[in-house]
């Protein structure tokens, strides 16, 4: 395994946290779902 980053101001990183607990989700389920779509939309999915 190895980890992926981004920086984003502070406030908004916040929001997605608060976001994130009050929908039941992690940022990493939400961050691979996004990276997941990503690839697909580039026709890489099916790759890893």
């Amino acid at each position: 395994m190895t980890s992926l980053s981004c920086r984003v101001r502070r406030e908004y990183a916040e929001r997605v946290k608060e976001v994130c607990r009050d929908s039941g989700d992690t940022i990493n389920s939400i961050l691979k779902a996004a990276l997941d779509q990503y690839l697909a939309q580039h026709g890489q999915l099916d790759d890893v």
